[in-house]
């Protein structure tokens, strides 16, 4: 039997097992009129649906009253029960226990009433540990001395210090004033928002479907810029004109100075001279922060992988364990070498063309449409559809996102928010006999 670690990060919570993560979930929750969401889908409908969704239970955990109950959960601590539930649904089937890898920061009250909710959903817990420290006990902790690693949420940022020499000591935690990752999503939609409006005159923010799409898209423009200094951003109107224009890094850059500077005035204040930086995956994904972090100490700073917490705890399972599960680990050892990842199935293939009656035409640049009046290069113009239907094949990273913009379906499901898709899929469209399937095809196949 296998014992896993889990995350605790309002941001992701994270799954990891043997060396692989399982699943990363964002700590949002909401009910519409289509059912009860939680995690990524309830991310993807947060902006359609602004007064109906929670994410700021994790940042709470109390037994008070949401202020937006959701399915059967009332209070805080009911709804962070649902999140870890839907979790935990994705263990192996050989797991049988779990170390919990939480934040330096949450106090004694909070760590009780987790470890009560935990019972209450039969989450076997066979230890705790503390967050920062099993990120860096899963090998990102490079020679001795002192190591500083800072981590956002949605809601703040935690600092603690790690002293490595024969084990891992954690020395202090930190909150930090600096904001969390809500607050630099929104400075980035506003910025990108403003530049709709200066040059096109198309506010997205207008309507809840635009401004989905404009949040929902923050991450695939922000990993472009990574190594570019601009990129293009497209986004669609009510009345189904596209409107697109060029955001510049320095912009971006401009729009988080205030919550940049802060943050880098508070680790520099916190840390002791000569220390290491580590920056978790959450904060090292947004733009900018790492490299002005690092300048601050006068450092290279060191990015730490996804789901490091998760797969450290569960790396150090056995120690953690001899704690006991009501005490939180704060020293580690020099772990056991690190198990091979488990083998497993590789993700489904991305789809390369669109199949409409025995015909495949394939899916051209970063942006495709799917329309009536879609443009031959850049989509699939198809006179059958109905004058309202529209969807956006796009590239998000290693996926492709279906983003629909009219009455569409996915396997039969009608699709009111952005999803990834996967050769084997099928489109249709309400009101149209129109049926297409996503397909794969290999560099030595023909179309």
């Amino acid at each position: 039997m296998a014992v896993a670690g889990l995350e605790i990060n309002d941001a992701g919570v994270v799954l990891g097992s043997a060396g692989r993560l399982l699943v990363e979930s964002p700590g949002y929750a909401l009910e519409d009129d289509t059912g009860v969401w939680v995690g990524e889908s309830a991310r993807a409908r947060a902006r359609l649906a602004p007064r109906l969704v929670n994410h700021g239970f994790w940042e709470r955990l109390d037994a008070e009253p949401a202020t937006r109950p959701v399915g059967h959960a009332r209070t805080h601590a009911d709804l962070v029960a649902m999140h870890l539930e839907r979790v935990w649904e994705h263990r192996e089937a050989d797991t049988d226990g779990v170390i919990l890898a939480v934040p330096g920061s949450l106090g004694r009250e909070q760590l009780g009433l987790l470890l009560g909710v935990a019972e209450a959903i039969a989450l076997p817990v066979r230890g705790l540990v503390d967050r920062a420290l099993a990120a860096l006990g899963d090998g990102a902790a490079d020679g001795d001395g002192l190591h500083v690693h800072v981590e956002a949420g949605l809601h703040g940022v935690v600092a603690s210090l790690v002293e490595q020499g024969e084990s891992l000591a954690v020395l202090e935690v930190r909150r930090l004033e600096a904001p969390g990752l809500l607050a630099m999503d929104e400075a980035l939609a506003m910025c990108i928002a403003g530049r709709f409006v200066r040059d096109t005159r198309f506010d997205p923010r207008h309507s809840a479907a635009s401004e989905q799409a404009l949040y929902g898209g923050l991450r695939g423009w922000l990993q472009r810029l990574a190594d570019s200094a601009s990129t293009t951003v497209e986004l669609g109107s009510s009345t189904g004109a596209r409107h697109v224009v060029q955001v510049d890094a320095a912009e971006l850059h401009g729009a988080l100075e205030p919550a940049i500077a802060t943050l880098a005035a508070e680790v520099r204040a916190f840390a002791p001279p000569g220390s290491v930086l580590g920056v978790g995956h959450q904060l090292g994904a947004m733009p900018f922060v790492a490299e002005r972090l690092g300048a601050a100490l006068g450092t290279e700073p060191a990015r730490l992988a996804r789901g490091a917490a998760a797969l450290g705890a569960a790396r150090h399972a056995a120690s953690i364990a001899r704690t006991g599960p009501r005490t939180v680990t704060r020293r580690l050892g020099a772990p056991a070498p690190a198990p091979p990842p488990r083998a497993a199935p590789g993700p489904p293939p991305r789809p390369t063309h669109v199949v409409h009656e025995g015909v495949a035409h394939r899916i051209a640049g970063e942006c495709f449409a799917i329309a009536r009046d879609a443009e031959p290069a850049t989509g699939l113009g198809l006179a059958a559809l109905p004058a309202g239907a529209r969807c956006v094949l796009r590239e998000r990273g290693p996926v492709t996102v279906l983003e629909p913009e009219g009455a569409v379906s996915l396997n039969g499901r009608t699709l009111a928010v952005p999803e990834p898709v996967s050769a084997g899929d099928r489109l249709g469209f309400p009101g149209s006999a129109v049926e297409l399937l996503l397909v794969a095809v290999s560099d030595g196949a023909s179309a």
